[in-house]
């Protein structure tokens, strides 16, 4: 409980754009809407919403292109509707949407014909994001995201409020937090003025982060099935296709091969360039600075975005390293708060972004950002896959994973298609020796280390994945055992982390493991620090 002389006053954060009319309207408790210019932003909503959904109604779509391209009239009228029938629900839900701000949390309102009410716990909250649009950097209006601890999703928002308002909620946040979580000592130390830039991003990093990027590549394996819905631009590709196929087969073997490995070469180089527009877009002026007790970031190139974490509410950091990483001696770090750690779609249709992200740093930053998260502790654990020795598994992890994903489905593979494909069925028999390498490989990767405060473990098949979590963060221990393990004195020991995660390492001796799982509660128990 706050003392008297240390409550902060809600109604000293500056006003957000309140409506005229809204002061004769609820004025017992004070309901408050945004700026209609949030109207802008119900309206993304929506046609984020329709596009998220656009593969479920892909054949009613195919058949209403095909309409509309024979009468220009129906075409125009639909095109009308479309758009009045949009404005008008964002108009709604605009209308609909107030919020309420009182000693601890906030109150959210919104719901045109199916009503809700939120109430976020300014406690729980993990970090107040804020994200403008470039429509309103110009307005000189962002909005603002709750994430608490145990959501999946955005927990709740505030469209088209003032930044000022929003570094005001974050400050009068900020003083709570340190009032409730540290001691004296600890709050003033913390409450210092202090907001040091730990990492910048250049131009030239932008274009490491668009090479490194895997998903051109999926796109150079997508584009080949990729079907046009009109008839007319199908017709138009298989005659461009049928044209080039006779002008190439006039050509010799070498310049035949030529123009392939130049078409290929073309095609992969115009999806890495989409991937490096997509890095500036998404990543353009990187900053990731300390302020105070806190890890905050900035990006965003059209879309500006703003995340702020409290250092005490991370549960986990994972760092990456794949073969285009390393080939430039960089990693990918994530800082997991207390939720799922995923990126799901809300119920308004917006992609939520539910951890602190840095897409590209070196090893002295991996180890700055670790000393950031976790103070004081954990200073024995690793975040870096070769910096330190890691105690390895079991060599049977390899036995076991090879009879279970490479000898049995193969053999079964074999006897079904047997009888269908004669000899080539035994082809598939080549699965075991795939299967044997890649087990191998994991198995020399996969390692583990701790302290007397936290734990780390190394993974990967080709590329590094390095997951650290401290012992008071744990929300659950269990030591799991296969009949293999239990025959040679080995078990697997999982610990479930706020974050969403399950670390499991797999393959261990028993003993420790159960030495392990008491150690990891007695931590968890007796600590009296919060785990978000």
């Amino acid at each position: 409980m706050l003392k008297s002389n240390e409550r902060h006053n809600v109604a000293a954060l500056p006003a957000c754009n309140v409506t005229a009319d809204e002061t004769t309207l609820d004025a017992v408790e004070d309901w408050q809407r945004t700026s209609p210019l949030a109207v802008l932003f119900f309206l993304g909503t929506v046609v984020k919403a329709a596009l998220g959904n656009i593969a479920q109604w892909a054949a009613t779509l195919g058949s209403l292109i095909f309409l509309l391209q024979q009468e220009l009239y129906i075409t125009v009228m639909v095109g009308c509707g479309v758009v009045v029938l949009a404005a008008t629900v964002a108009t709604l839900r605009y209308w609909f949407f107030r919020f309420l701000l009182e000693e601890g949390r906030v109150r959210i309102r919104e719901g045109v014909f199916k009503r809700r009410e939120l109430n976020v716990q300014f406690d729980r909250i993990q970090g107040i994001n804020m994200e403008q649009s470039p429509i309103f950097r110009l307005l000189g209006l962002a909005t603002v995201t709750f994430d608490t601890a145990g959501s999946t999703k955005r927990e709740g928002y505030l469209p088209a409020v003032t930044p000022a308002f929003v570094e005001s909620l974050r400050q009068h946040i900020k003083a709570r937090y340190l009032l409730a979580e540290h001691d004296g000592a600890a709050a003033n130390e913390d409450a210092s003025p202090r907001n040091d830039i730990l990492l910048q991003l250049d131009n030239a990093d932008m274009i490491r982060i668009g090479v490194t990027d895997c998903s051109w590549l999926a796109g150079v394996l997508v584009m080949p099935f990729v079907i046009a819905i009109s008839t007319h631009e199908q017709r138009l590709f298989e005659r461009a296709a049928a044209r080039a196929a006779a002008e190439v087969a006039e050509l010799d073997m070498l310049s035949t091969l030529g123009v392939v490995a130049g078409g290929l070469f073309a095609l992969v180089a115009a999806f890495a360039a989409i991937t490096i527009v997509s890095a500036f877009l998404r990543f353009h002026n990187f900053t990731l600075r300390q302020e105070g007790c806190a890890l905050y970031t900035r990006r965003g190139f059209l879309t500006r975005k703003e995340m702020r974490v409290e250092t005490g509410k991370i549960q986990q950091l994972l760092v990456s390293q794949g073969v285009r990483l390393r080939w430039f001696g960089r990693y990918r770090l994530r800082a997991l708060s207390a939720n799922s750690g995923l990126v799901e779609n809300n119920t308004q249709g917006d992609v939520i972004e539910a951890n602190l992200t840095v897409p590209l740093v070196d090893e002295v930053g991996v180890r700055e950002l670790g000393a950031k998260a976790f103070a004081s502790e954990g200073q024995g654990l690793s975040l870096l896959p070769n910096a330190d020795p890691f105690a390895s598994i079991s060599p049977l992890y390899i036995r076991a994973r090879l009879l279970t994903v490479g000898i049995l489905p193969a053999v079964l593979a074999t006897a079904v298609l047997l009888p269908l494909v004669d000899w080539v069925a035994f082809l598939a028999m080549s699965w075991i020796p795939i299967v044997a390498i890649a087990t191998w490989r994991c198995w020399r990767l996969y390692g583990y280390r701790h302290d007397d405060h936290g734990f780390s473990r190394r993974s990967g098949l080709i590329g590094y994945h390095v997951e650290v979590f401290l012992f008071r963060k744990a929300q659950g221990v269990c030591i799991r055992r296969s009949p293999l393990q239990r025959r040679k004195g080995l078990a697997t020991l999982e610990v479930a982390l706020a974050s969403g995660a399950v670390i499991a390492v797999p393959f261990i001796d028993f003993a420790q493991a159960c030495q392990l799982r008491d150690y990891i509660l007695y931590k968890a128990e007796s600590s009296r620090q919060s785990w978000h």
